[in-house]
């Protein structure tokens, strides 16, 4: 019985070593990565927080065999109008400097709200 005490008591001993060993190279990697190689890791972690991307340039006018121009560059820009909780005398001055000032630019438009509402409507 005894002996059979003795083993048991022994072997929790070399767990605890165990343990605590593997807690300790634990403890030390740690404090390397975190205190001794922070420099490193920090440059390292700065380059990967900024990355370049890269912008396809512009592939020119696509004509037909006949000179007919099929497909162009131009810059393009969707404006869409969301509901706001404003009154709706507020919305409607918007809508109308918005219009006016595509007219200004001579910009190109459409309303796609004209094609579900009966004209006229006075702004």
């Amino acid at each position: 019985m005894d002996s059979l005490k003795k083993f048991f008591s022994n072997r929790l001993l070399y767990l605890l070593i165990i343990f605590l060993f593997a807690m300790g190279v634990i403890v030390f990697k740690l404090y390397d990565l975190q205190i001794v190689e922070h420099n490193a890791h920090s440059q390292t972690a700065g380059k990967l927080s900024q990355y370049d991307l890269p912008l396809d340039a512009p592939r020119g006018n696509i004509y037909d065999r006949n000179g007919v121009l099929l497909a162009t560059n131009r810059t393009a820009y969707k404006v869409y109008m969301i509901n706001i909780d404003d009154e709706q005398s507020v919305r409607d001055e918007m809508y109308l400097r918005l219009v006016e000032l595509f007219d200004k630019n001579d910009d190109v438009y459409y309303n796609y709200l004209a094609d579900y509402l009966v004209y006229p409507i006075a702004w």
